[in-house]
């Protein structure tokens, strides 16, 4: 057994002066130390992410993301029910800067009632390039996509070469194992967002 279907690849999908004004949006705040852990949980954690971001809930950057992921969710037959999304995250790596192999979603929905996805999860991921591929060195994103043979579990390890382009996204199943690689040079951009639902039944 595969996991067909396991991702939606856009190549250079977005104009690059709307990357452009996303990241001139982004540049006029200030930003946080990135966190590990869900929502009102987080905790600061080197070993495992280091990076710069800014969250905004602006409606124009929902409306630009979200056509892409609904049609992902139905031509990719996941069909997952999804109900909105978190805030988008912009996300800068500068050199040495990381995030370790993780999920995006956790095994249980969001547990504190103030927080205005309780009870729901993470489903969907995308992850929008703002930069240009010559603008940086490493950085790339690497996504572990499971398989199943001879009743044994494995992942094939993609390393996605087309999201250096600017522009480009790419959509997958918030349960994947996904890493960005250490920046070696220059800054990597990106804008980010999870789509929530009901727990999977």
């Amino acid at each position: 057994m595969i996991f067909e279907n396991n991702l939606w690849i856009g190549n250079k999908v977005v104009p690059e002066r709307i990357c452009d004004e996303i990241i001139s949006f982004f540049k006029s705040k200030k930003t946080q130390q990135a966190l590990v852990g869900r929502v009102s949980e987080e905790v600061a954690d080197l070993k495992t992410r280091d990076s710069g971001i800014i969250f905004d809930e602006s409606p124009w950057l929902y409306n630009l993301l979200s056509p892409f992921v609904k049609k992902a969710n139905t031509v990719n037959e996941w069909n997952f029910d999804i109900e909105g999304s978190e805030p988008c995250q912009f996300t800068e790596y500068k050199k040495n800067q990381y995030y370790h192999w993780h999920t995006d979603s956790w095994d249980s929905p969001y547990k504190n009632p103030s927080y205005k996805h309780y009870k729901k999860i993470r489903k969907l991921s995308i992850t929008l390039s703002l930069s240009h591929e010559n603008e940086y060195k490493g950085g790339d994103l690497k996504v572990a996509i499971p398989q199943v043979k001879n009743h044994e579990l494995s992942y094939n390890l993609f390393k996605y070469k087309t999201l250096r382009e600017k522009g480009s996204f790419i959509i997958f199943p918030s349960y994947f194992l996904h890493a960005v690689e250490p920046v070696t040079k220059g800054t990597r951009y990106s804008l980010v967002n999870w789509f929530v639902g009901e727990p999977f039944k």
